[in-house]
Formats: structure tokens, C-alpha cells, sequence
């Protein structure tokens, strides 16, 4: 098994997690719209959270692109691997801002 086969199959298994979290934005861009615009973050949060959004779906279309590349790439540096650190980079950036996006939700208490 190739190193490019085995990184290959590494994002394609971390853009399906992607999937449940971005289920999860969502709901959270319903819960801050519910809120309306009296609550405290309200504009930030809807930002932060359609960035996100936009964000997953450009890996979700970088994912099918790099299921489309051969299988038998041998040179380093090879359309696979870019593609793969994009992957990567966005999902930590991903990660990121759902950090943010947690410390400002929203809050159950009354």
C-alpha cells in the first residue's frame, strides 16, 4: 500500500467526520437565528458559522477530487498530496473556528 494511497484514505475518512459536524453548524445557525438579532453575538456567530459552513463544503469538493486522482502517483509533491494538505489545513482551520464558535454560542440558561 502506497504512502499517497494510505494519506488519500486518512482524508477521505476525516471529510466524512466533516459530515457530522457540519449537521452540527447547522443546527447551531438555526439555534443563533431562533435568537434573533438581541442576542449578544448574534452577527459574529452568524459569520463564523457560514464561514465554517462554506469551508466544508470546498473540502467536501476537494475530497471528490482527490478520489478522482490515480492511485499510482510515485513523485512527491503530486496533485494527491496537495490536495491532501489543502484538506488537512482546512480542516484545522475548520477546527478552529468551532472553538470560537463554541466559546460564543448559545447558552441554555435562562
Amino acid at each position: 500500500m502506497s504512502r499517497t494511497y494510505y494519506a488519500k484514505k486518512k482524508t477521505v475518512a476525516e471529510g466524512l467526520m466533516d459530515v457530522g459536524l457540519m449537521i452540527a453548524n447547522t443546527s447551531q445557525l438555526k439555534s443563533v437565528i431562533e435568537a434573533g438579532s438581541a442576542h449578544k453575538y448574534f452577527l459574529l456567530l452568524i459569520i463564523l458559522i457560514s464561514i465554517t459552513l462554506v469551508l466544508q463544503i470546498c473540502v467536501g469538493i476537494l475530497i471528490l477530487f482527490l478520489g478522482l486522482t490515480e492511485e499510482e502517483e510515485k513523485e512527491e509533491g503530486t496533485r494527491a498530496s496537495k490536495i491532501n494538505n489543502s484538506v488537512v489545513g482546512l480542516i484545522f482551520l475548520i477546527t478552529v473556528l468551532n472553538v470560537f464558535i463554541g466559546g460564543f454560542g448559545i447558552s441554555e440558561s435562562p
